[in-house]
């Protein structure tokens, strides 16, 4: 999508502290469609986009205020694609970032397999019920916040996808894959404590 034709004025009003409501209004209203496009991947998750596109205001709004508009400098739709891609390419790492967290850490290894030889069953079975006790103790823990609770409960028991999760509750997924790595390794503590007994 090419980048409408946008008054000098416009953006020079903008890059003023005291800009009005509907001079914002009608900036946003005319570069979202564009931006949209711009950012636009095959998979992007509509929250994702519209996040982007506010980044994209937000940088924008930075840069005026700090450098100011001026109109021989460049061309707007030439800062506002080097702002666009800035944003899309942030997007891309920290997306990526958070794929590699994720495969780095499949719960089932807190849950000690089964599939063993008889005489080293029993020592499984014990590991077992040691981690479940970790993790009842640790759900029961009247101070763990009710969105540590969600996902010891959804990501880490119930499997879902801390992205996907992150999504579902509006978190920041960085935030959620922060505190699944906590409380996994405060199960693994708790059950090494338990085991002592």
């Amino acid at each position: 999508m090419k980048a409408p034709l946008t008054p000098a004025t416009l953006i020079q009003r903008l890059s003023d502290v005291d800009v009005d409501e509907r001079q914002w209004f009608d900036f946003v209203m005319l570069y979202t469609p564009v931006i949209r496009a711009w950012l636009s991947l095959d998979g992007v998750t509509q929250e994702v986009l519209d996040d982007a596109v506010q980044d994209v205001f937000l940088r924008l709004v930075v840069f005026f205020r700090k450098n100011g508009y001026v109109r021989g400098r460049a061309r707007f739709r030439t800062l506002l694609g080097y702002v666009v891609r800035s944003v899309a390419t942030d997007a891309f790492r920290v997306s990526q970032r958070h794929e590699r967290q994720e495969e780095a850490l499949p719960d089932a290894d807190l849950f000690p397999s089964l599939q063993v030889a008889p005489d080293e069953r029993v020592d499984r079975m014990f590991e077992l019920a040691t981690i479940e006790a970790a993790i009842d103790a640790i759900r029961n823990d009247p101070e763990l916040a009710p969105l540590h609770r969600d996902v010891l409960n959804d990501c880490i028991l119930g499997e879902e996808n801390p992205t996907v999760f992150a999504r579902r509750t509006g978190n920041a997924v960085n935030t959620i894959v922060r505190i699944r790595l906590r409380l996994r390794e405060r199960i693994k503590r708790h059950a090494k404590s338990l085991e002592k007994l």
